[in-house]
């Protein structure tokens, strides 16, 4: 196992866990920047607020079963389109989605020192590398064509990352016809009114793989509206798991479907072009 180090440290997250009970927070404005993607309206979190999130989203407790669901959605379909690999890169994806990562060699990539401490901690010697890279500038600190496949579940959701040059990052450091897999929360998601998280449309979220690569899978994962979602979260957790088995259905019900429209979350794997 090996440390790699990138010219600069920073962090960032969605902490999932944290957002159990979107009722009780109030609405914030939103608008959209340059790009047309919705972005919160509010003052841009300090370095440490941002470390303090990504360390709490690399090892997350377990919640009650109406949030887990989704976590758990998000995993088992992005190592579902991952598939068996040589070598792969993680990209400060919550460390449950590394941990079943099934390859011959598996390199994690994070935003913070304390991130990536924390994932080794977890994730001991399954990780075979260790890396740093800059949220604002992420610049990944590895040759080109050095991996097979890309994972990354969760970062697209942070509205601090350059997303747009990571993508390009990760086509860089992927071999051709080597397999890219992300998920992104659309504005459907019942946590949009948090005002914490980046959000785009499922068009959108295509777009970001639109050069240099061919879009092989969506998978369009359903969460119920944000008042129900409050209002699940707070019965006690058997009560909960009907709607677990209600949303599971309909995710695969709008997959199946492509009815993207009723998305709350966009699970995509593109492969590279030569």
């Amino acid at each position: 196992m090996t440390r790699t180090n990138s010219r600069a440290d920073a962090s960032s997250s969605r902490d999932t866990g944290s957002q159990q009970d979107t009722g009780s927070q109030q609405d914030t404005n939103s608008q959209r920047d340059v790009t047309g993607r919705t972005q919160a309206d509010r003052n841009s979190p300090t370095s440490s607020e941002i470390e303090a999130r990504l360390v709490r989203f690399v090892d997350q407790p377990p919640a009650t079963p109406n949030v887990q669901y989704l976590r758990d959605e998000e995993r088992v379909r992005a190592l579902d389109h991952l598939g068996r690999c040589d070598r792969v890169l993680d990209v400060a994806s919550e460390s449950g989605v590394t941990a079943g990562i099934d390859a011959n060699e598996v390199t994690r990539v994070d935003f913070a020192s304390a991130a990536s401490d924390t994932a080794e901690a977890v994730l001991g010697d399954t990780v075979s590398d260790y890396a740093l890279a800059s949220y604002d500038d992420p610049q990944l600190p590895f040759d080109d064509d050095s991996f097979d496949a890309v994972v990354c579940i969760g970062p697209y959701d942070w509205p601090f990352l350059d997303i747009d040059a990571l993508t390009a990052e990760i086509r860089r450091v992927v071999v051709p016809g080597g397999r890219f897999v992300f998920s992104v929360p659309t504005p459907r998601s019942p946590y949009f009114a948090n005002g914490k998280n980046r959000f785009l449309t499922p068009d959108e979220t295509t777009a970001l793989v639109s050069d240099g690569w061919t879009v092989v899978a969506r998978d369009f994962v359903f969460q119920y509206p944000r008042r129900l979602h409050s209002t699940i979260n707070r019965l006690p957790s058997p009560f909960q798991y009907p709607f677990v088995w209600g949303a599971q259905l309909a995710t695969t019900l709008l997959t199946r479907t492509g009815r993207a429209a009723m998305a709350s979350y966009v699970v995509v794997a593109a492969d590279s072009t030569a």
